[in-house]
């Protein structure tokens, strides 16, 4: 599941948390005040749980290619289909290195 349809799931649920919340406690109390105060607080609950694990998900292992210490008498050619950092360090190399990156 790429990081956009991460990002619209995370809201479409977080509305819905939310709504949950603010019909139960528009029924358990009958007040419409304290129903949407607790939908207000239950939304930036919610929106602040999804965005920190929508952080800690985009940061996993794989967000990384290191090429480093190596000798390699022909090319290096590394390609990463989604968003990260590339490094390549103490490399001899001796033909091309060839970095490709098609992520967002």
């Amino acid at each position: 599941m790429g990081m956009l349809t991460r990002q619209i799931v995370g809201a479409v649920g977080s509305v819905a948390v939310a709504g949950t919340v603010n019909v139960a406690t528009t029924l358990l109390t009958e007040s419409r005040t304290v129903g949407w105060i607790a939908f207000v607080v239950a939304l930036f609950a919610a929106c602040v749980a999804v965005q920190f694990g929508l952080g800690l998900l985009g940061r996993s292992a794989s967000s990384a290619m290191v090429v480093e210490d190596v000798i390699v008498d022909g090319s290096i050619n590394a390609r990463m289909t989604h968003a990260g950092v590339q490094r390549v360090r103490g490399a001899t190399v001796g033909r091309d290195i060839n970095l490709e990156q098609n992520g967002n």
